[in-house]
């Protein structure tokens, strides 16, 4: 049976002290927590048998601070043993309330594990406008000989299906 390290808890600890002395308001905390909240995200690892105490705490863990575990999307776990009969969701990304009221459609995709056995995790936010994206053009790409008659090829083998304005601009 996996216990709650004392050194984990003591960090926990910690961290909420920090958290409360400087009182910061944005607050996220991300990685490999070697934590389930619940028995279903852990499978093949010791019989499934997670400890309901581990459980209990890390969740208070969460709760003491405030925070949201970010929904995820993409895999259900983000551990895997190299043969992938165990798998675990111990990485996770936890936010303050005050960011995730500020951006309420954060989720968290699990990426594709490749060297190490933990699944990278990117943060995202599904409804960010950020508005309408400048064009730039480097202009030194005019000095190079070939620039002109790239682009024209390109432009002539690009067969771009829907809308009417870039063919009304090519043509």
């Amino acid at each position: 049976m996996h216990h709650v390290n004392p050194l984990k808890r003591q960090l926990w600890g910690e961290l909420k002290e920090r958290r409360d002395r400087i009182n910061i308001k944005w607050w996220c905390l991300m990685g490999d927590f070697n934590n389930v909240r619940k028995a279903t995200e852990r499978m093949g690892v010791n019989g499934d048998n997670v400890g309901a105490v581990d459980v209990r705490d890390f969740n208070k863990f969460i709760s003491d601070l405030d925070n949201v575990d970010v929904p995820l999307i993409g895999r259900l776990f983000t551990w895997y043993k190299p043969n992938g009969r165990a798998k675990s969701r111990t990485d996770r990304i936890l936010v303050s309330r005050e960011w995730f009221d500020q951006w309420t459609r954060s989720t968290q995709l699990v990426l594709n594990r490749n060297i190490s056995d933990d699944c990278p995790i990117l943060l995202k936010n599904l409804e960010m406008d950020w508005g309408p994206k400048p064009f730039q053009f480097l202009d030194y790409w005019l000095q190079y000989k070939d620039f002109r008659p790239l682009v024209e090829k390109t432009w002539e083998e690009t067969n771009v299906h829907g809308w009417g304005a870039l063919w009304l601009k090519r043509n």
